[in-house]
């Protein structure tokens, strides 16, 4: 069973849709059967807050660094 109002889009284009699904333990197993049967491709996802700290600290140092090089780019011009 899918919890109440937990569904929600992340984001869509022309063709396919992202969405987030929450669902009691008890049920993984038959929503993933039917989802696959509607074919929905289903993936898992795990919290790790350590492993979203590293995803942002790279999204920071990349947009520092194309910072730099852009500044680098303006003031050799």
């Amino acid at each position: 069973m899918i919890v109440p109002r937990s569904t929600q889009l992340i984001t869509q284009d022309s063709e396919y849709g992202l969405f987030t699904v929450s669902l009691f333990k008890k049920v993984v197993e038959e929503f993933k059967l039917h989802a696959r049967e509607k074919k929905f491709i289903v993936r898992d996802f795990t919290y790790n807050e350590e492993e979203l700290a590293a995803g942002k600290n790279e999204i920071t140092k990349l947009v520092t660094d194309k910072k730099k090089q852009f500044v680098r780019h303006v003031i050799n011009w």
